[in-house]
């Protein structure tokens, strides 16, 4: 065994037998972490080297830049995989299509491939998408994904955090690896002949620092690593001292292509000192490029160069690069920002905050624009507004939406319009309007819009007019004004075609769709769907976003959740895929609010708790995962944990939608807020929180929505003036017809309303109503609901759930534990109801909460899930 490997048997271990798992076509994930120096690459080096030429080895590394490689890493081993992997980069077809052809080529691929990703913690967004979209697609593939990454809190940050979440399942496993035991520590200073003492301590078991350690001349500790890697080095001819210099300034990894080049034009022989450079273990040669052994002694050696020196030889590589065709820019503008070469940063840096947006990796594209506009004072107005412009759009979408994006975008108004450059200063405006939107400025984001308007309508007609006129329409559709909404929806839509604007005419399709579904035409789906295809087709991320958006809510609302869940799911994948911050923890939060009227009252926290730990959120982003919060709690009973109760939670919400004046947000608060007064026996303030959102209502025609405040005005004994018509399940319920009104939400597979329906059904409802109460969890509706049935004298009601439940680690009462058994023996509902002694209806709700509580999709999933949890 090698020094590098001492007290990793066990993680070799872990290794082979995913390896064999991989040979079986069930392809697994391995999640090596440590920190740095603690032998990730060392043990992933030897596993590997034993695997050939058994296996396909594909390595890949992220390299530590300003701003990272889109894709880096595939960019490293793409030239072993099929050209139309390639040829998918090169005609920057979109993410979805690189990660696409990617998996083919493993599906395709005659032997077990070894796919290494190395040092995760400097990957980009859209190489975090890819090693996301690989994991969890591999499962039936001869494919063993490998995953380095530090784990300290220096590196691991929230993209990063937020993928390893993701990454679960019996597919997918951690290998954390330790520092070396003082046992370990002192092998390896008896066997370098050196004492102990100390060593441990110095090091604190870190196997990078002992070898540094003790390969360094002497007996005397070096105060850093820097010290220990130049005792190294000191110890090599001027000349290898000189290509590690030349390596030590480029993040990651130097090319070879470009040594080569300077050793032409500089007639100096380079092969001999790379040669004395690996042999001396120093630098390591991996698919045609120079790197170190280790990233900890590569920045030793680039900090320890004078200053001008260093500026001195990073100008000598930004030549050598700049000569190179193919150059990548991400690589260019670093060098160029590293040489504080304005010129070319200018030049670089937009180029590849381009290539980071085509790719989906909008914070990085945010970034490069950002670096550009710190040295473009000097340059011309008009390049200074299109990068200010640029700007503002990436970092929104990456969710920085704060008073620098505000004032980048007024300021960009302000040089349009001393260029007289009409087209560009609306679209300024009309994304002025869009931000003050998001805070809640809602007069304001109606004045910007208007301004929009005034000023494309004094010359030709434009694509950027079509767009001008479906932000007014949309602005009419978030307040539910219908008629207004779809007369601008469908004037934009006529000028977008005029003009063949396929952005603006998706946006007005999406307008067109939403503004149909919420006045109760369900036709608008297929707007919605065709305002989707057009997005995605047409590379416009933030609109297919919207789409996703506007499509799984009104879904939703309409009580179509199977429908939902799958656009849900879809949405947030495309939203994270693309880097797109600000709409996927707002799609995050309706899809934990759709978890909450699902009764999955554990997942919408989870969910909600997640989307809100995102730093600031304008107030439109808040509302829906609180707004999740708040029902998941109110309804399951849920304490608070620093997020306030349900009812300080809905509370806010309606603080929000006043604020918004977005009648959708504050029907909806309103319906969860008096569901919450009422489960708390708070009748007098459910009244007063029904006659709010009553009179907010606007010109609200959605049946669903109107009908959830409706049937609440009806529970509580308002005299309102109720509407001629409202969804169906309503409508039965408002005519006294709640028995067949519980059917109906039955069907919709919506228990609690079904149970709410069937607590004013007598005695034989109130107990069914318990038993789906305490299926769901739903405590205060439990408690409610059984007190009813004492009252009127039920027999046979349990006095209080079910304590079993939340000390259950799967929150299943004792009857469901059982259910959970019988399921996993393959009884049918039939049967296990006669062995229970329970009706079958019983049993059917009991089998739905535990499939939920274990998040299975059916039952035939049950007997595998019940192995590995019980």
């Amino acid at each position: 065994m090698t020094d590098s490997l001492l007290e990793r048997d066990g993680a070799q271990v872990q290794l082979r037998q995913a390896l064999a798992a991989a040979h079986a076509r069930a392809g697994q994930t391995v999640l090596i972490s440590g920190e740095a120096g603690i032998g990730k690459s060392a043990l992933v080096e030897h596993f590997v080297s034993l695997q050939k030429p058994s296996c396909r080895v594909l390595w890949g590394f992220c390299d530590a830049l300003f701003t990272p490689r889109p894709l880096g890493p595939l960019l490293d081993f793409v030239g072993a995989l099929n050209p139309g992997v390639r040829q998918c980069i090169d005609l920057d077809t979109g993410t979805g299509d690189i990660f696409a052809a990617v998996l083919a080529d493993f599906a395709e691929c005659q032997q077990t491939t070894v796919v290494v990703f190395e040092d995760l913690h400097w990957a980009d967004r859209a190489t975090l998408d890819l090693v996301r979209f690989l994991a969890r697609r591999i499962g039936q593939l001869p494919v063993l994904l490998l995953l380095t990454f530090r784990d300290d809190e220096l590196y691991a940050g929230p993209p990063l955090a937020a993928m390893l979440a993701e990454l679960v399942g019996t597919r997918t496993f951690r290998l954390p690896l330790q520092p070396l035991s003082r046992e370990a520590v002192g092998q390896l200073a008896k066997k370098s002949g050196r004492h102990s003492t100390g060593l441990f301590e110095k090091t604190n078991g870190n196997p990078f620092y002992v070898r540094e350690l003790l390969a360094s001349p002497g007996l005397v500790v070096p105060p850093t690593v820097q010290d220990l890697v130049l005792a190294r080095l000191n110890r090599l001819s001027a000349q290898a001292v000189y290509l590690c210099e030349r390596v030590s300034l480029m993040p990651g990894h130097l090319d070879l292509s470009i040594l080569t080049r300077m050793q032409q034009e500089q007639g100096i022989d380079l092969d001999t000192p790379i040669e004395e450079c690996l042999k001396a273990g120093i630098l390591q040669i991996h698919d045609q490029a120079l790197r170190f052994t280790h990233e900890l002694a590569r920045l030793a050696v680039r900090e320890s160069l004078p200053p001008l020196r260093g500026q001195a030889l990073h100008a000598e590589l930004l030549e050598a690069l700049l000569k190179l065709p193919g150059a990548n820019p991400a690589m260019l503008a670093y060098l160029a920002q590293t040489c504080v070469d304005k010129r070319l940063v200018l030049q670089f840096a937009p180029l590849a905050a381009a290539q980071a947006a085509r790719l989906g990796a909008h914070r990085e594209a945010a970034a490069h624009y950002f670096a550009a506009l710190q040295v473009a004072q000097e340059a011309p107005l008009e390049t200074q507004a299109e990068l200010i412009e640029f700007w503002a759009y990436e970092a929104g979408l990456a969710m920085q939406i704060n008073e620098a994006v505000f004032a980048a975008r007024e300021r960009a108004v302000e040089l349009w319009r001393q260029l007289g450059n009409v087209e560009r200063m609306a679209r300024n405006l009309r994304w002025l309007s869009r931000l003050h939107w998001y805070l809640g400025h809602k007069k304001a984001a109606d004045r910007y819009a208007d301004q929009a308007i005034e000023a494309l309508e004094t010359v030709a007609p434009t694509p950027e007019l079509a767009m001008a006129y479906s932000v007014r329409a949309q602005l009419y559709v978030l307040v539910s004004d219908c008629k207004p909404a779809l007369e601008w929806a469908r004037r934009a839509l006529v000028l977008a075609n005029d003009q063949g604007a396929t952005e603006a005419k998706a946006h007005a399709l999406n307008n067109l769709g939403y503004a149909l579904l919420i006045s109760g035409h369900n036709e608008g789906a297929s707007y919605l769907r065709q305002s989707l295809q057009l997005a995605i087709a047409g590379g416009f991320h933030e609109q297919a976003a919207r789409a996703y958006t506007n499509l799984s809510s009104s879904l939703t609302l309409n009580c179509r959740f199977e429908e939902a869940e799958q656009v849900y799911l879809e949405g947030i994948a495309f939203d994270q895929d693309h880097d797109l911050d600000a709409w996927t923890y707002f799609l995050m939060g309706l899809y934990a609010k759709f978890k909450a009227v699902k009764s999955d009252f554990a997942g919408a926290q989870r969910l909600a708790l997640e989307a809100l730990a995102m730093p600031a959120q304008p107030a439109l982003m808040r509302w829906a995962p609180t707004m999740a919060l708040g029902l998941a709690r109110s309804r399951s009973g849920t304490v608070g944990d620093g997020h306030g109760d349900a009812i300080d939670l809905l509370d806010g919400c309606l603080k929000i939608g006043l604020a918004l004046g977005e009648a959708q947000i504050l029907l909806l608060t309103c319906w969860a807020l008096a569901e919450a007064h009422w489960l708390r026996g708070q009748q007098k303030k459910a009244r007063e929180v029904v006659q709010k959102g009553w009179q907010a209502r606007g010109k609200t025609q959605d049946p669903w929505l109107i009908g959830r405040l409706t049937v609440w005005a009806r529970r509580l004994g308002m005299a309102l003036d109720f509407p001629d018509a409202v969804a169906e399940p309503y409508q039965l319920e408002i005519e006294g017809k709640v028995a067949l009104a519980a059917n109906k939400w039955k069907e919709l597979g919506v228990p609690f309303e079904q149970a709410l329906c069937l607590m004013q059904c007598g005695p034989d409802g109130l107990v069914e109503a318990i038993e789906i109460f305490a299926a769901l969890g739903a405590q205060p509706a439990l408690d409610l609901a059984s007190a009813m049935a004492r009252k009127q004298g039920v027999k046979g009601v349990r006095r209080g759930p079910y304590a079993a439940t939340r000390g259950n680690h799967l929150g299943l009462t004792a009857r469901e534990m059982e259910v959970g058994q019988l399921l996993a023996k393959g009884l049918t509902n039939s049967d296990m109801a006669r062995q229970l002694q329970r009706s079958v209806r019983t049993v059917e709700h009991h089998v739905s909460a535990v499939l939920r509580k274990l998040r299975v999709a059916n039952r035939a999933d049950v007997r595998g899930a019940w192995r590995r949890v019980i």
